[in-house]
């Protein structure tokens, strides 16, 4: 109730806030086409201060709000288009109006154009912060990827293939506000292909507001691709081999051709490889008064093959109305193999050294595709009024066969024994979602986000597990069964915007209904019904943010989310690890509840301090538990947990050729809650360091250093240990500069290692962690075409979240 009044008192300040003086304009050629993404920057006069910035929309259009009287300076760049700068008077409560504003073509575009003031590289909005793209930018970064490294708080780590944001779970990559459903490494892959000529702006939005449906402490990075409006094609192409214990190859290219009423664009990719983790430590059990030592060594290996596909278009049909299409495929052809090794003692001493000696072998073979398509249209109207519809379907399956394999051998006199388990797993999942938003601008009132959204969701699995070897062996019947889910889910949300004076103001609220049926059936045709549940969940969101100068930027922000199972979690089935370790499903699960606040203060443009506090109820998180010998693996609702983190960015400019960022976050985690090892709870601070030294050197040379150290920290009674990481490589730009060629490492003094350590409440389990961090690359891309030409327009997708929740 709290945080509903919250966002009333604020959407109430919005509506009824007094109009000041404003200026408006619209921006096109000469031959009458709108030009979108145009910067426009308003000086203060006399001192040529930056006042505002902003972008031109879809149809060339431009606002400045709450301006206060005084002299300034319009000034309007473009690549490729002569500069404009015009001088303007505002007096007291004017609306000054600029409808025909005309940029020429600049016959020589190095020649002609001169930037007169950059755009500020970090810039605050109401419920973001953006890092806008330069040229002095694109010189330093070579692609999507490494523009997303400057974003402030993200981490992209190397090893692990992924982006990662301080305080949140996972992190939902956007590229012009569309999702993917590749998986990390495919998606990282498909951001380095994007050259940094394309990029215009990386959106940060670390507490999403009720516009978005996200799961949890998730934050978002959407990328925004430039839109100018030459014809042509364009591209990229890249490969890249790393070699560790394994191999890995990445081959990719992008390729775009933008014409007068028409953009196509496409990616593929290729990868191949392997990769290998260890882990080993020992584990301690008591079952009924006899005490059991197992010192286990685990190693498993995953092979990869996956081509991944990227194609669509847009159609203007007229100044108004734009159609689009997007399909993207992913196949994977892979498979796992494992080896765990246990050795048993018994304790108290007194028996042999070794009493038994069990080796457990697992090869799971398993074949993903993925097919989503979707079909867009956006309207743009008079009066700032756009409306947009995605229809999108997804398809998902999977096959996988695991036969896992023990051999038992005593320290007696008798032969090794073996058992055999066999796993055949055929899952299916449609994905369908219908969504429609609308924006409205009113001038000097305020801005109106709206929409609606419908997901439907049927999951088909068939799971058989067969015991034994021989070929007359027959399914477990109590064991094997048909899992079939659904999942209907109907969204509507509203946000309201106003910016007042130093002052911006934002508050939303989402509703969401949801509807979810799961049933088993055995082959002994025992039925289950669960998860089987009707809830509607309003999902809160307030932002407020202070520009005291224009060194100075504040933002204060709330928003609630709802985080809801992955699918494959909620599967009734039990199957196999080793001899004495499985993983059971958990149909019980209920949704997570996460409500957000965060304090953010960036300060000449470029250091951020930001502050968030998280409270998580009913948590959902995997857990080891122990019942008698038995390690068990599952997902639970664990109960709740608090985590405040402190996060400071400090970018430090040495000389012209050396720059450093440095991150520092110092963090506070609280659990506590009912978990299926018994009642926990448990707290603790710890801290990370991370410092990127970028030198910029003769011959075209670029060398960056990356050090990173993580203090020990906790996951409910998980202990975990510091570890830490240098990073290094050392490039050189070719071909004009259009082609770079990257050698590099990661990991050179192996201390990527994780020590965990459970000791909680009779289950004490010690293992080190080892992954195949320690790696040599080599890297080339290059650029070709005209990078000037039409990009893939931004406008949302509506099964993001679903996609997710699949859990690939």
């Amino acid at each position: 109730m709290k945080s509903l009044l919250f966002i009333l008192f604020f959407a109430a300040m919005a509506v009824n806030a007094a109009a000041q003086s404003s200026l408006a304009g619209k921006l096109s050629t000469r031959s009458g086409t709108a030009l979108p993404d145009v910067l426009v920057q308003l000086f203060r006069l006399p001192e040529n201060k930056l006042h505002k910035t902003v972008s031109s929309d879809s149809r060339g259009r431009f606002a400045f709000a709450s301006l206060e009287p005084g002299q300034y300076s319009l000034n309007i760049s473009l690549v490729g288009f002569k500069q404009r700068s015009i001088p303007l008077g505002i007096d007291s409560s004017s609306a000054v109006s600029l409808d025909s504003l005309i940029l020429d073509t600049a016959t020589s575009v190095l020649q002609e154009v001169t930037v007169l003031a950059h755009r500020s590289p970090i810039e605050q909005r109401i419920d973001r912060t953006v890092i806008n793209v330069d040229d002095a930018v694109r010189k330093e970064n070579d692609n999507a990827l490494d523009i997303i490294r400057l974003a402030p708080g993200i981490s992209v780590e190397g090893n692990d293939d992924k982006v990662s944001m301080p305080g949140k779970e996972s992190v939902q990559i956007l590229v012009n506000n569309k999702p993917s459903r590749m998986s990390d490494r495919d998606l990282l892959n498909f951001l380095k292909s994007i050259s940094s000529e394309m990029v215009a702006q990386v959106e940060v939005i670390s507490n999403p507001s009720a516009r978005y449906s996200v799961d949890g402490r998730k934050g978002i990075l959407n990328v925004k691709l430039k839109r100018d409006y030459e014809s042509g094609v364009n591209g990229n192409a890249s490969a890249e081999w790393t070699r560790g214990v394994n191999s890995q190859s990445d081959v990719t290219t992008s390729l775009n051709y933008g014409g007068r009423n028409i953009v196509i664009y496409g990616y593929g990719g290729y990868n191949w490889g392997a990769y290998q983790q260890k882990n080993s430590g020992p584990r301690t059990t008591n079952d009924n008064g006899a005490g059991y030592r197992f010192n286990s060594q685990f190693a498993s290996t995953d092979h990869w093959r996956d081509p991944d596909f990227r194609v669509g278009a847009d159609y203007t049909i007229d100044k108004r109305n734009v159609l689009g299409v997007l399909l993207e495929l992913e196949k994977s052809n892979n498979h796992t193999d494992y080896t765990n090794i246990d050795e048993i003692h018994k304790i108290p001493a007194g028996g042999p050294p070794v009493d038994s000696l069990i080796t457990t072998r697992s090869y799971s073979p398993y074949h993903n595709t993925w097919t989503t398509g979707n079909l867009n249209y956006q309207y743009t109207g008079s009066n700032n009024f756009t409306l947009n519809v995605d229809l999108d379907n997804s398809f998902y399956r999977n096959k996988r066969n695991n036969t896992v394999t023990d051999l038992f051998a005593s320290s007696g006199p008798e032969s090794p024994t073996s058992n055999a388990n066999n796993y055949f797993i055929d899952t299916r999942i449609d994905i369908n979602t219908q969504k429609l938003d609308i924006t409205r601008k009113f001038d000097q009132v305020l801005d109106l986000e709206t929409g609606i959204k419908a997901s439907q969701v049927n999951i088909s699995t068939g799971f058989i597990s067969i015991p034994g070897t021989a070929a007359t062996a027959f399914a477990d019947s109590s064991l094997s069964n048909t899992y079939t889910y659904k999942e209907y889910v109907e969204a509507a949300y509203l946000n309201l915007s106003k910016t007042i004076g130093k002052f911006g103001f934002q508050a939303g609220l989402r509703a969401e209904h949801t509807s979810v049926n799961g049933q088993a059936v055995t082959l002994l045709h025992q039925l289950t019904h669960r998860p089987d549940s009707n809830y509607l969940t309003l999902l809160p969101s307030a932002f407020v943010t202070y520009n005291p100068s224009e060194n100075d930027n504040f933002r204060l922000s709330f928003s609630k989310n709802l985080r809801r199972p992955n699918y494959g979690a909620f599967q009734p089935f039990v199957y196999e690890l080793d001899a004495y370790s499985y993983y059971l499903g958990n149909p019980f699960l209920n949704p997570q509840s996460t409500f957000n606040y965060e304090l953010s203060y960036v300060h000449a443009d470029k250091y951020t301090f930001t502050l968030s506090y998280t409270d998580v109820h009913n948590q959902i998180t995997p857990l080891l538990y122990q019942q008698g010998v038995f390690l068990n693996d599952g997902t639970f609702n664990a109960g709740n947990s608090r985590n405040l983190n402190l996060e400071v960015n400090l970018p430090v400019t040495i000389t012209e050729w050396w720059t450093a960022k440095n991150r520092l976050s110092v963090a506070y985690d609280d659990y506590a809650g009912l978990t299926p090892q018994g009642y926990f709870t448990g707290n603790k601070y710890s801290w990370s360091l991370t410092t990127i030294q970028r030198l910029s050197l003769p011959g075209k040379l670029i060398m960056q250093l990356t050090g990173a150290y993580h203090s020990p920290g906790i996951m409910w009674y998980y202990q975990t240990g510091s570890w830490g990481t240098f990073d290094g490589y050392i490039g050189r730009r070719l071909m004009h500069d259009r082609a770079i060629l990257k050698i590099g490492g990661t990991d050179f003094l192996f201390t990527q290692k994780k020590h965990n350590t459970i000791d909680f409440n009779g289950l004490s389990y010690q293992w080190l962690q080892q992954q195949e961090t320690r790696n040599f690359y080599i890297q080339l891309s290059y650029r070709f075409g005209n990078s000037r030409i039409r990009s893939a327009r931004e406008r949302e997708m509506g099964n993001a979240n679903e996609k997710e929740r699949t859990g690939k």
